[in-house]
């Protein structure tokens, strides 16, 4: 991950890997050509990565990924930060005992955080959406969670896709519905877990047994939601990318 920052740089975030102790998280800082002013690298004895970046109002660098050297279990929600001059200054740790993957990292108006990823170790299902509020010190003072609940009916991501996706005005969501219920619900979510809308669209069905679902995008802001599609015996999710 990597944005240009303030002054006309460019911070980027990933890892480094050794064969000693795996990988790192690994920040890289440089000039408006490109040239490298400074490295930057943190991590435990096992694998440690980062996948987003954002500069604090006070010019630091927060970096938000996972941790398997550190936290209560396999992977944990884990960023670092570090000073405009690459120097440590204070990290932070979240999760329980399953993997949970950090992927995007802001600021707030209060000058704290909110990230988001996904979660194995809270909510129903193998996998639910992790966003944590905190202060500025990275201490979690809110959590939300979005579940991506098992599915019985759609055995497979494979079996529902949008498009266009990033999308402007319009999304279509086509899906299987391998079941005899027909009073599909839609629920749209934003980044935050917030429920956006909830209706009851009707579909069209095309030969192939696809039902195809149209949402109107042209009055949300520019983001990433995310479309549940549900009925009584199943439960199936898609990321949606607004763009304007």
């Amino acid at each position: 991950s990597g944005q240009q920052t303030a002054d006309g740089k460019f911070i980027s975030a990933g890892y480094t890997e050794t064969r000693s102790n795996g990988k790192d998280f690994y920040l890289i800082r440089c000039d408006i050509n490109g040239d490298t002013l400074w490295t930057a690298k943190n991590g435990g004895t096992i694998d440690d990565g980062a996948y987003s970046v954002t500069q604090t109002p006070n010019g630091n660098f927060i970096c938000l990924g996972y941790s398997e050297s550190f936290g209560a279990g396999m992977k944990d929600y884990h960023f670092y930060e570090f000073d405009n001059s690459g120097f440590y200054v204070n990290s932070r740790g979240y999760g329980g005992t399953n993997d949970d993957i950090g992927y995007c990292i802001n600021n707030t108006k209060d000058h704290g955080f909110i990230i988001t990823g996904q979660t194995a170790s809270y909510g129903n299902g193998p996998e639910n959406i992790y966003t944590i509020k905190t202060d500025s010190n990275g201490d979690a003072t809110g959590i939300i969670l979005v579940g991506i609940d098992e599915i019985t009916g759609i055995p497979s991501e494979k079996n529902i896709f949008a498009y266009p996706n990033p999308c402007t005005n319009f999304c279509r969501i086509t899906f299987i519905n391998k079941t005899p219920e027909k009073n599909i619900f839609l629920t749209l979510y934003n980044v935050l877990g917030e429920e956006i809308e909830k209706t009851n669209p009707t579909f069209s069905l095309d030969s192939k047994g696809l039902e195809t679902i149209s949402i109107a995008t042209d009055a949300l802001p520019s983001g990433i939601y995310l479309a549940k599609i549900s009925n009584g015996n199943f439960i199936q999710t898609q990321k949606i990318i607004v763009q304007h």
